[in-house]
């Protein structure tokens, strides 16, 4: 996932999320009476970012993720009781820090990734604090919405049975200052045809793993 200059992005962006969310929110609400598949988050928060910050992204991730028909359990990475009690479809999310490095190190406009390829990604992703403070800044949005659509873009390369970018929608590959606005509205949603691709690949997961 990549941030970038909004001053290079036309107009017509605008227009593309905007029929982008209305088309998710008829595909949501036609299926709202399923049943939610489940996915637990653990985050390792590395970077050592305030409680309060975690609370806002975390919720508005929690609402693109609904809005999709699944249903988010978060995690602290810290030992709780209550991690004996994730759901069968857990991934982890890292917060690197500034300090951390890594044996292939990412572009300088990614603000988040997940390690290998499509199916064999072990089930963790990365954001960058760095990035996700430098964005904010420059972009003059909350922390909270660029973790958040850190953190909601990268679960989507986890989850989905088809982890590449779209056009449109919250798997963009590049975001610009308006994404980050329309996250805070709960307008920055997946691409239709995407939930439903979602709740499909992690219900067939979920009856293999009831199977066992």
């Amino acid at each position: 996932m990549r941030a970038i200059d909004s001053c290079r992005v036309p107009r017509v962006c605008l227009a593309a999320a905007f029929l982008t969310t209305i088309g998710v929110r008829y595909e949501t609400h036609a299926v709202a009476q399923d049943p939610h598949p489940v996915v637990g988050i653990v985050v390792h928060n590395n970077a050592d970012f305030p409680a309060f910050l975690l609370d806002t992204s975390e919720l508005l991730v929690t609402r693109i993720y609904d809005r999709a028909g699944v249903t988010l359990e978060w995690r602290s990475a810290r030992p709780t009781p209550e991690r004996d009690r994730l759901p069968p479809r857990t991934v982890r999310i890292l917060i690197a820090p500034p300090s951390a490095t890594f044996s292939r190190l990412p572009s300088a406009d990614v603000l988040g990734f997940t390690p290998a390829a499509s199916g064999h990604h072990g089930g963790i992703a990365y954001v960058l604090a760095a990035r996700v403070e430098a964005v904010a800044r420059g972009y003059q949005v909350p922390r909270g919405a660029v973790l958040a659509a850190a953190m909601a873009h990268e679960l989507g390369h986890l989850l989905l049975p088809d982890s590449s970018h779209t056009p449109t929608g919250l798997m963009r590959a590049q975001y610009n200052q308006a994404d980050f606005r329309h996250l805070m509205r709960g307008e920055l949603l997946f691409a239709p045809g995407e939930a439903g691709s979602l709740r499909a690949g992690l219900t067939v997961e979920g009856q293999r793993v009831a199977f066992k």
